[in-house]
């Protein structure tokens, strides 16, 4: 053993120097006794000191300031712990796992209580969190299953991501006075909690924060409150009511979403930002569309009910397409989009019965496998760009994505303009450019380095062009042919046509 020179042995510890002082490290418990109590001067537990014992109850002595990580990890009979007067900090995963511990008493000094501290301790039914406390760190009191109550003397503390998720028992929280920040999943599926008043101090609530507590239903949101994040309140299925604070500047997507009772709600008229489905599923919005088909907040457009309806054009005073939500979007064949900025391709596919989409003028029929709109969409997503979309939208998009060198193999580039022939020459006629000079990128001048490529995929062009009797196209995709190619036009063209 590394510590074997200096090893001290008593009747029931092993303990070893602590970092060169009197004070000593308890490494193992060899004792018999499941009562253990440590004796003053200890500095340090090492965390598996108690790896071989079965341990019930534990009194810690007043020079252990901190509790070591895992030190009590999955001790499942630990029912009793006494901290020493001057404990500061409880290290990760501490007491993890110990299904039996009924109590802790945190003593005043106590500042942080580290991640997964007491996660899934299913016997712990009361904590109250000392005034010194400054930080509770992520999962600390996860699936603590019989949590009832919470409650904290201090006014302040920093709370982190998770820290009462899966309490299904707790009914009782008080929080504190000045904490800014409620974060994300903090009381997701507390199952039990009928009330919770959010202190003015709080300027955001998290995302998901609320989600699931099927028996909320009363939610106290107070002046200078500024944002509510993504889903934080999503399912909440028995709150009735909502007041949203004149301060609120943000509410995000589907903040209050499957909330099936929601129908009194009061909304400020200076709200800056709204997500999509905030209202989503509740009582609320479908009160609203049983008299009209679009659903709005302080001018702005949020949902649109389709029903009836085979030919949806957007409005024009819609601005982000990606705040919207629809119903019966399986009647809509026809979508019409303009002067709107996409940036998320999922907005659109909702519309899964499309047989032409129009964006900006720019038509896209969709076959059986959707190809068109796909690619769209696909763009969208993948690339994220963010499409003003203009005339030379086609190229400008298609070039960056598959005619880049880096990654675009010869083979890719045929499928894909063989498969895109009609497309592309839609996208010709309807903006009339001059071939040759497309677009600002100068669109065929980027497929030089594919010339085998390009020899195979313009006569696809071409006789697409000749199908549609489009012979001013055809004539000039010939003559683009012989211009980088060491042919005459009249060859060129007699090849292509068998003239």
């Amino acid at each position: 053993m590394i510590y074997e020179d200096f090893l001290v042995l008593t009747d029931d510890y092993q303990c070893i120097p602590y970092d060169g002082s009197n004070a000593v490290t308890i490494y193992k418990y060899i004792g018999q006794s499941k009562d253990v109590v440590i004796p003053e001067g200890i500095k340090y537990l090492f965390s598996g000191v108690f790896s071989k014992s079965d341990i019930e109850s534990i009194v810690l002595p007043d020079s252990l300031t901190v509790i070591s990580d895992s030190v009590f990890y999955g001790h499942q009979n630990l029912r009793k712990v006494v901290f020493g007067k001057n404990t500061v900090r409880i290290g990760y995963y501490a007491f993890y796992g110990c299904k039996s511990l009924e109590s802790v008493t945190f003593p005043e000094g106590l500042e942080e209580i580290g991640n997964h501290a007491f996660t899934n301790c299913e016997s712990l039914k009361k904590v109250i969190f000392p005034k010194s406390l400054q930080k509770i760190d992520s999962s600390a009191f996860s699936y603590c299953s019989n949590l009832e109550c919470i409650s904290f003397l201090g006014d302040d503390c920093e709370l982190d991501s998770e820290i009462f998720v899966s309490c299904k028992n707790l009914t009782n929280v008080k929080l504190p006075n000045h904490i800014q920040h409620i974060p994300r999943y903090a009381f997701a599926s507390c199952h039990s909690l009928k009330k919770i008043e959010i202190p003015a101090s709080v300027k955001e609530i998290g995302y998901r924060a609320f989600e699931y507590c099927k028996n909320l239903e009363t939610i106290v949101l107070n002046e200078g409150l500024e944002s509510i994040e993504f889903e934080a309140f999503l399912e909440c299925t028995k709150l009735k009511k909502i007041a949203i604070p004149d301060t609120i500047e943000s509410i995000g997507n589907l903040a209050f979403s499957g909330c099936r009772k929601l129908m009194d709600v009061k909304m400020p008229d200076d709200v800056i930002q709204f997500g999509n489905g905030i209202f989503k599923g509740t009582k609320f919005l479908k009160q609203v569309l049983a008299n009209q088909d679009i659903f709005s907040l302080n001018g702005v457009i949020l949902h649109i009910d389709c029903k009836g309806k085979e030919v949806l054009t957007i409005p024009e005073s819609v601005k982000d397409f990606s705040i919207l939500t629809f119903s019966h979007t399986s009647d809509i064949k026809t979508l019409i989009i303009n002067d709107i900025v996409i940036t998320d391709g999922k907005s659109i596919s909702q519309f899964y019965k499309l047989t032409k989409f129009i964006y900006n003028g720019i038509i896209f029929i969709t076959k059986k496998s959707g190809n068109t709109l796909k690619s769209f969409l696909a763009l969208v997503d993948e690339n994220q760009y963010q499409l003003k979309v203009t005339k030379d939208f086609k190229y400008d998009v298609i070039l960056q994505k598959f005619l880049n060198d880096r990654y675009c193999t010869e083979k890719e580039l045929i499928d894909f303009i063989k498969s895109n022939c009609m497309d592309i020459l839609k996208w010709i006629l309807e903006v009339n450019h001059d071939i040759i000079h497309f677009n600002k990128a100068d669109a065929f001048d980027k497929l030089l380095p594919y010339e085998n490529a390009l020899e195979k995929t313009l006569d696809n062009l071409i006789m697409t062009a000749n199908q549609l009797g489009e012979y001013e196209i055809q004539l000039k995709l010939a003559e683009y042919v012989a211009k980088k190619y060491p042919r005459t036009i009249e060859e060129t063209i007699k090849k292509k046509f068998r003239l």
